[in-house]
């Protein structure tokens, strides 16, 4: 319980100990079950205890009844839209850097043969040194 009061409240040890009235090595004892509180400690904890729970009961009451507003769920809608959108155009990048790479082999294997080509042609044309003399 002393932990679960310290979590949801946000408390250290330290400040819980100071409002019970007890050392901060006996709260850390009893969050491990080694040592109880008792007395006077005991009962401001269990106040403390009760005062939580009905605190967290208000809350959930008020959320239920908080309605969101027409803007708030406008902002929402359109922050939906905006998410979807830019989805789509995530998928649609990525379809094109697809077909970009298809278009860089193609570019790179038709350069390649068209090297070779080049290279034969060149070849063909090369005097071969030697005079024709008839």
């Amino acid at each position: 319980m002393i932990k679960e009061i310290r979590k949801k409240t946000g408390i250290s040890q330290y400040k819980l100990a100071i409002y019970l009235g007890v050392s901060r090595g006996l709260i850390n004892l009893a969050e491990r079950g080694e040592r109880d509180i008792n007395g006077e400690a005991y009962e401001k904890l269990t106040f403390l205890y009760i005062q939580l729970l009905e605190s967290e009961k208000q809350q959930k009451k008020l959320k239920a009844t908080i309605k969101p507003s027409p803007s708030s769920v406008w902002i929402e809608l359109q922050t939906k839209i905006h998410n979807d959108k830019i989805q789509e155009y995530k998928l649609k990048i990525a379809l094109i850097e697809k077909k970009l790479q298809k278009v860089k082999q193609i570019y790179e294997k038709n350069h390649a043969q068209l090297s070779l080509l080049t290279n034969a042609e060149s070849i063909k044309r090369k005097p071969t040194g030697k005079n024709n003399i008839d």
